[in-house]
């Protein structure tokens, strides 16, 4: 859930605050739009949130008549081995899914 109030106007310096539900756990998240270069890219970092870092640039390219999306996700976690092995357990197939669920979400709002 968005906290940041709406509509969010996006810009380069603009923290926008979360309120996620990881594996049944509510935790806060805020990112620091960190670049905003449209249509082009912009990036998006953690401030606060489960990560020990997060650094995600979103790539537009245009292709066919349309608009090709890259992620680029740089992160770690914290807790060192155990940070480790609850990316190996979970957390690589969770963000796996996200993105997933994020391309079919796009597609749909997109076909109508």
């Amino acid at each position: 859930m968005i906290k940041t109030p709406l509509p969010i106007i996006m810009k380069e310096g603009l923290i926008i605050d979360y309120n996620l539900r990881i594996r049944g756990i509510s935790m806060n998240w805020s990112s620091l739009i960190s670049t905003y270069n449209p249509p082009y890219n912009f990036v998006d970092e953690q401030i606060i949130g489960p990560y020990k870092m997060w650094h995600h640039t979103h790539t537009f390219i245009e292709k066919n008549k349309g608009t090709y999306i890259v992620d680029d996700i740089r992160y770690s976690l914290p807790f060192g081995f155990i940070g480790q092995m609850a990316h190996s357990l979970f957390v690589r197939r969770d963000l796996e899914s996200i993105f997933i669920y994020r391309k079919k979400s796009i597609n749909e709002l997109i076909r109508g």
